[in-house]
């Protein structure tokens, strides 16, 4: 599965848990991975809000404290052209010098 909180909601916990229990039930005890999820800004919402600290290990850690066998991010490195230019990744445009490289909340 995938799973992207809007940004400036408030109750984004409440959504987070629900679905990864949902994800749980559904998966009916076979193996399940959450494919994507971002470290930052996604290229389809209006307004992106700075995840508040602890917000993206919480995000990340809530899956596989439920029952997931892992987790992936969308995407590791940022792309240079096309439609999810603009969306967050794990190493950003910049590469390894850049400040924001990789998620200071993950590690």
């Amino acid at each position: 599965m995938d799973h992207y909180l809007p940004a400036a909601d408030p109750d984004g916990h409440i959504d987070l848990a629900l679905n990864a229990d949902l994800a749980r039930g559904m998966a009916a005890g076979r193996p399940r991975l959450l494919m994507e999820h971002s470290t930052s800004a996604v290229n389809w919402q209006s307004v992106n809000v700075a995840k508040e600290p602890g917000e993206m290990r919480r995000n990340s850690l809530t899956h596989p404290a439920r029952g997931a066998d892992g987790i992936m991010f969308f995407q590791w490195r940022q792309s240079r052209a096309g439609a999810e230019k603009r969306h967050s990744a794990m190493l950003p445009h910049g590469g390894t010098a850049a400040r924001r490289h990789g998620h200071p909340g993950l590690g």
